[in-house]
């Protein structure tokens, strides 16, 4: 638990709501009552001579301004949820956020996607990582989960008689739960997600704007902070539909995975960045870590751990990088070999622009992985050079054999094989008519082609058996690949 950020003396009769909420919505209210009677709601500049400007107030510095609405978007599998849902709880409980400090104030979570079950098995995992006792947390009253998982009619607003937008049953709920039962109460309030809650068009600029000055209507006139959470398109832009979703609000915040290729390998990073800010730096990122079903600063786990997955990362990189290049080289019909030599793979890979700068010892070590691995093959039959000669060299597996079936085409009892001969399709038998031809009964070659010259340079061998049409293979090869 952490103390309440520092905040100027309040006299004994006055409260932390009193003075930085009620001022605010004072003036939203002669605002709205100003529009009511006509009249356009005038700054009254007297009231500001000889005072400072007002302070600018954050739920989390630098990233959710109070009393406004933030948008938070990112891919899908990315945890918007569970950050979402981690941070409603941190906020609940004055605990801090990543590290950080955070405005301790009421929550309420509403998703429209998980269900009761799945929110507290996630609970418990947020509890445990933040170490605010959950019994605690669920039964003090000032964090509230919702689900409406599989419920109806969501929407926040809809068109009335007259084609205009007007706030529905369900924006109602959202004003009532506004007020607590003093009668008054700060609340960050996030709405899981924005497809559920919003009926328009996406894509209209028009109804995105109505629908999210509704929501900042709620955010002055009870000096509610709202985090929306959205999708962004298959494009992989950083929020779907009309620029509007990024426009009309003043903060807009993307959690995603890494596209740096040196952090890509770490499946569990995650970097918070600020796509849009009006009132901080733009592009300003935050890393942290899925760790045990919650979010963890990096720094916060034990040493081991933190050179554990460092190691973890860096030899996933240098293995990804060494099958890059050989891709390239096998595109680009360069043969490269496991035993020192001109074509030594990680002498030849060291040089490539696909290295990313990897010196040869690493790749050295990458390939001695990959061989252990199964994901390489060493001294295969690549391509004919234009000598006809067979080049050798490394080829990446693209499926990972299995151990092979006993060659039951050695045992002809056992096989299939002579009823396979009898059924293909390029068989038939030789005529009996044609002089010199076999005895009647006996089947035709499997090939209409006719022989290979004597000038052809043979297909390299093992083992006696031959393929048609590549280089041959070893003599436990599986029975189904068999060459008749």
């Amino acid at each position: 638990m952490t103390d309440l950020p520092d905040m100027p003396e309040l006299d004994a009769d006055d409260s932390e709501w009193d003075r930085y909420a009620r001022p605010g919505e004072a003036r939203a209210k002669a605002r709205n009552e100003a529009l009511a009677d006509g009249f356009l709601p005038y700054i009254n500049g007297a009231d500001w001579i000889g005072k400072p400007p007002p302070p600018r107030e954050w739920l989390w510095e630098t990233r959710i301004p109070l009393r406004q609405t933030t948008y938070l978007t990112g891919p899908g599998s990315a945890g918007k949820s569970l950050f979402a849902q981690q941070l409603a709880t941190c906020v609940g409980a004055s605990s801090l956020f990543l590290g950080e400090r955070i405005r301790p104030m009421r929550t309420i979570y509403i998703t429209c996607e998980d269900s009761e079950e799945e929110l507290i098995r996630r609970q418990h995992a947020i509890c445990e990582a933040t170490g605010v006792p959950f019994d605690w947390l669920m039964g003090h009253g000032e964090h509230a989960l919702v689900s409406l998982a599989g419920v109806v009619g969501n929407a926040l607003m809809e068109r009335n008689a007259k084609g205009n937008w007007a706030t529905t049953e369900r924006f109602d709920m959202l004003v009532d739960n506004c007020l607590d039962d003093c009668g008054a109460s700060p609340l960050f309030l996030i709405l899981d997600n924005a497809s559920h809650f919003f009926s328009g068009d996406e894509n209209n600029r028009q109804d995105v704007t109505a629908f999210l000055n509704a929501l900042n209507k709620l955010c002055m006139d009870h000096g509610t902070t709202i985090m929306l959470v959205g999708h962004p398109n298959k494009s992989g832009d950083d929020y779907s539909g009309s620029t509007a979703w990024q426009n009309a609000v003043r903060h807009h915040i993307v959690l995603k995975r890494p596209d740096d290729e040196t952090d890509a390998q770490d499946e569990d990073l995650r970097i918070l960045s600020n796509a849009k800010s009006n009132y901080a730096r733009h592009g300003e990122e935050m890393r942290m870590l899925w760790h045990r079903w919650a979010f963890v600063a990096p720094d916060s786990l034990p040493k081991n751990m933190i050179l554990e997955r460092a190691a973890s990362a860096r030899v996933a990189r240098e293995n990804e990088l060494f099958m890059q290049c050989l891709a390239a080289c096998t595109k680009a019909r360069r043969a490269v070999s496991h035993s020192p030599s001109s074509n030594y793979a990680p002498k030849v890979f060291a040089s490539m622009p696909e290295a990313k700068r990897l010196k040869q010892p690493a790749f050295e070590q990458a390939m001695e992985r990959l061989i252990h691995l199964g994901k390489i093959e060493l001294d295969v039959a690549l391509w004919q050079g234009s000598n006809r000669h067979w080049k050798t060299g490394i080829r990446a597996v693209e499926n990972l054999r299995q151990t092979p079936a006993p060659d039951t085409c050695a045992t002809p009892e056992l096989s299939d094989c002579n009823s396979l001969r009898q059924t293909a399709p390029n068989t038939h038998p030789i005529s009996k008519d044609i002089e010199g031809a076999p005895p009647s009964g006996s089947v035709a070659p499997l090939s209409d082609e006719p022989p290979a010259s004597d000038e052809q340079a043979p297909i390299p061998q093992k083992g006696g058996l031959l393929s048609h049409d590549g280089p041959a293979f070893d003599d436990d090869y599986d029975d189904e690949e068999c060459a008749f």
